[in-house]
């Protein structure tokens, strides 16, 4: 691709494998506040500069932005040249990270990082039993981070500069962390915005109650197989119970059935387990915004939900049980209903009603600590005018 003659230019530096979950994500609405500012903004795929084993060959791009793929660290810097930049900072860091984190050290770009999306991030061992495949996925995730702390000590690693979250309790850790122990934190100054969930304003015409929504957890998923092996028994077992489940709800209140998955999930995977009952992709906030009853196990979509003030039901399978299961890490913030998976379920229509009906309350709670829902303003006003100041001010962060 050609380079640009712009000098100032916004860099999203990412997996060029995530740019589909771009296209359905709250992020976007910050992505285009950002284009208005007439800046020039570019996706950049860090796959070959973080020396990934899978490069993405089928990119999902979306017109409104600009891309580029740089296959070498000379690429990158050809790009860059004579331009102002700032690096929207959203890869990783483990050990294969590690060579493009010197590169913007040496560079010594400003850097920020985007994270207020108002979902509940919890590594793996919140609810994992510990194995052999737990202690070696911890051992690959935890000693890079602890040595990328170090090296930020060192400075040998640049602090993202400003890192924006819509977590309230994030931010108190952050604010009452000694001078000291900040030394080794990653970023060097945190920003508590609204969640980007507030960016889109639904018209109460898009609203309805007319489907039971599934957001399913594939089984299959890499996270999950780094943890636990699963045999094919297991699985027909898992989506045996799932569907009794939902065909109990759908023949009490009167309800279609929709099945929601993951952009990545496979949707061959998903032919046989749900009869009779859509499998859809990339419609899961449309879905929410007309379903009656949302049941999910982990995922962030749900906040979705949570804003719209919808009757949630947290699923726990054996499928996914360590020494939790894995829907307690948002079931134990809302305090919703659960519901085991079973082959008899013996809830009735109008007490299971009358519950759902009184956790949404609980929400006010959620909404407070992870939403940033007292603050008054976007969070995609506070980012742009942050940007803004660090491109046109002289002050510099």
């Amino acid at each position: 691709m050609k380079n640009t003659t712009s000098k100032n230019c916004i860099v999203i530096l990412t997996h060029f494998s995530s740019l589909r979950v771009f296209k359905t994500n709250d992020y976007l609405s910050t992505l285009i506040k950002l284009k208005k500012l007439k800046i020039e903004l570019y996706f950049i795929n860090s796959e070959y500069l973080t020396f990934q084993k899978k490069i993405t060959k089928k990119i999902d791009y979306d017109k409104r932005f600009k891309y580029f793929i740089p296959k070498t660290f000379n690429d990158f810097n050809n790009f860059i040249k004579k331009k102002k930049i700032l690096i929207i900072n959203n890869f990783g860091r483990n050990f294969q990270d590690f060579f493009l984190l010197f590169f913007l050290r040496k560079k010594n770009f400003h850097q920020i990082t985007i994270n207020n999306f108002g979902n509940i991030q919890a590594d793996n061992y919140f609810y994992q039993n510990i194995n052999l495949l737990f202690l070696k996925k911890l051992f690959f995730k935890t000693l890079p981070r602890k040595i990328g702390s170090l090296l930020i000590f060192l400075r040998l690693f640049n602090k993202i500069n400003c890192r924006f979250t819509s977590d309230l309790k994030i931010y108190e850790n952050f604010q009452n962390t000694n001078y000291l122990k900040k030394k080794f934190i990653f970023y060097e100054k945190l920003k508590l915005v609204k969640s980007s969930i507030y960016e889109e304003k639904i018209p109460k015409k898009d609203i309805s109650e007319d489907l039971i929504v599934l957001l399913d957890a594939y089984p299959y998923y890499p996270e999950l197989r780094q943890f636990k092996k699963l045999n094919e028994k297991e699985i027909n077992l898992h989506y045996k119970q799932l569907n009794f489940l939902l065909d109990k709800l759908a023949f009490l209140y009167k309800k279609k059935v929709v099945i929601s998955i993951h952009p990545h999930y496979p949707e061959n995977f998903y032919k046989n387990l749900f009869p009779n009952k859509k499998v859809i992709k990339y419609k899961t906030k449309s879905l929410i915004k007309k379903s009656f009853i949302v049941l999910f196990f982990d995922s962030s979509a749900i906040v979705t939900a949570i804003k719209l003030n919808k009757k949630i039901i947290s699923i726990e399978s054996n499928l996914f049980k360590g020494k939790k299961y894995n829907s307690e890490l948002y079931s134990s913030k809302l305090k919703n209903i659960k519901i085991k998976l079973d082959k008899n379920y013996k809830f009735e229509k109008v007490s299971l009603l009358s519950k759902l009906n009184r956790k949404v309350d609980n929400y006010e709670n959620y909404k407070k600590k992870f939403l940033g829902f007292s603050k008054k303003e976007s969070g995609s006003n506070e980012i742009s005018k942050y940007v803004k100041q660090f491109f046109y001010k002289k002050k510099d962060y």
